[in-house]
């Protein structure tokens, strides 16, 4: 057995693998920065891939006509641009208030910031260089602070969407995930 093997065996257990509201909450609420809380935030209403989120252009992120296009992800690995996951990825995805809501604040956040740092970017939710977000430092936050992976995020969206009354397609629709029959269609 591996050193990582044994690491990985060690990791505490979630046991549902996602967050429920009130752990979703105070989350948020025990968050000292508020570039993760609006990070945090917007990957649990929009239930987009970090990569999905760190890809975003502002044009992406229409406030006007309530809708996040994904096009494409970012591979923080290789630092560059690529497509998403799987065919179904590339999706509209409609913002409901509170998205909105934060999804504005974002903006009105990065653009503010861009502002005193002399920066010009046309990235969503940049770093505060202009640059690609870089969240490896949120991630060792979620890790160390909440025991839980970003991925987590993903699934908690998923689950407030079904108690929300959301057919199991609808929440599959706005992850970006292939239904079975969807998988059937495009396999040929």
């Amino acid at each position: 057995m591996t050193a990582a093997m044994k690491d990985r065996s060690r990791r505490p257990k979630i046991k549902n693998n996602f967050l429920s509201v009130p752990d979703y909450h105070a989350l948020v609420t025990g968050m000292d920065r508020y570039e993760w809380k609006l990070l945090t935030q917007f990957l649990v209403l929009s239930g987009l891939r970090i990569g999905e989120l760190t890809a975003l252009n502002r044009e992406d992120v229409d406030l006007l006509e309530k809708k996040i296009r994904v096009r494409r992800s970012y591979d923080a690995a290789h630092r560059m641009i690529t497509g998403t996951k799987q065919a179904g990825s590339i999706r509209d995805v409609d913002m409901q208030p509170e998205l909105l809501a934060v999804a504005k604040e974002i903006n009105s956040f990065v653009l503010r910031r861009n502002l005193q740092n002399g920066v010009r970017s046309e990235i969503f939710f940049p770093d505060p260089d202009g640059d690609y977000l870089r969240c490896e430092e949120y991630k060792k936050y979620l890790r160390e602070n909440a025991k839980i992976s970003v991925h987590v995020l993903r699934h908690t969206s998923a689950m407030m969407m079904l108690n929300q009354g959301f057919s199991m397609e609808e929440v599959a629709r706005r992850h970006g995930v292939l239904t079975p029959k969807e998988k059937m269609f495009s396999a040929g």
